[in-house]
């Protein structure tokens, strides 16, 4: 039998499943030397005008909801306290949804903060780090405001700017350097209270230095709700409730701009989702090291 599949998508499938299957065994994880920090502020912009309240089931069919936007100011940071011992911590500084048409509405107010540690298991050339954080309820999930099909007029959802709840999180993080690069990947159950699912996430990814200056990586992702829930399944295009599920990829370039501060620009998007609206998602960021 003649394979007649053409040699590019043979290509792009082999580098998938590259990234996603090998990465897991020997590749993300690495700590901060004692003393050492990582500090990145980012702007993120999802821009969407659809909601899929299901996947692969009735309610499957994306519904017109009018210009929908999410805009997030977020801080990332982390600080070697130990040899191998790194405290992180994240924090949506500012988070702002709107959406026109017949769903008119707008909110400011802040995201829900998260900090943890992360103990490094191995720091060779090949890593592996344990990762703990928690995330507390700080944005007002009580807002909700009732949006619509703007096809039909029917009410389908709520918005919501805040789960509500606290999450646990446990990471299994691994990564290797390469001469040019790195491979990395993680996987994490998240707990989450008031009867929420809990949650299973994992992403693989690669990176390529094309020049002392530019750095680019792509990464896969994956988030998937597991068990059993007592909480009703989320009806909010934030997409930040119970029974979001996605799988997604990113594409990010890094601009060295010195030895400590460097810009990039993140695209990302989904291949599949549930419970929330699609992309895109662009992203542009500082970091200093």
């Amino acid at each position: 039998m003649i394979n007649h599949t053409p040699l590019k998508s043979r290509l792009i499938a082999a580098l998938f499943w590259l990234i996603v299957l090998i990465a897991p065994v020997i590749g993300g994880g690495w700590t901060q030397p004692a003393g050492e920090h990582y500090l990145k502020l980012w702007m993120r912009w999802q821009a969407a005008d659809g909601f899929l309240a299901g996947h692969r089931d009735a309610e499957s069919s994306l519904r017109p909801i009018g210009n929908y936007n999410e805009v997030f100011l977020n801080a990332y940071g982390e600080y070697g306290l130990t040899p191998g011992i790194t405290l992180v911590a994240h924090w949506p500084m500012l988070t702002s949804f709107w959406m026109s048409d017949i769903n008119d509405y707008s909110y400011v107010g802040v995201g829900d903060p998260s900090a943890g540690l992360r103990l490094g298991l191995i720091q060779q050339k090949v890593v592996a780090a344990l990762q703990v954080t928690g995330t507390a309820p700080v944005a007002k999930s009580s807002i909700r405001q009732p949006f619509r099909d703007t096809d039909t007029g029917e009410q389908i959802g709520f918005l919501r700017v805040g789960a509500g709840v606290w999450d646990l999180e446990t990471r299994l993080q691994t990564g290797m350097g390469l001469t040019r690069g790195h491979i990395g990947a993680e996987a994490g159950y998240r707990w989450r209270s008031k009867g929420y699912h809990p949650v299973f996430s994992w992403s693989g990814e690669g990176g390529y230095a094309f020049s002392q200056r530019f750095y680019g990586t792509i990464r896969f992702v994956g988030v998937r709700p597991v068990g059993s829930s007592s909480a009703p399944l989320d009806d909010s295009p934030s997409g930040i409730g119970n029974g979001t599920k996605y799988t997604g990829f990113s594409m990010e370039i890094d601009w060295k701009r010195s030895d400590h501060l460097s810009v990039g620009f993140v695209l990302e998007g989904g291949f599949t989702y549930s419970r929330q609206t699609g992309g895109p998602v662009l992203n542009v960021y500082l970091a200093w090291r």
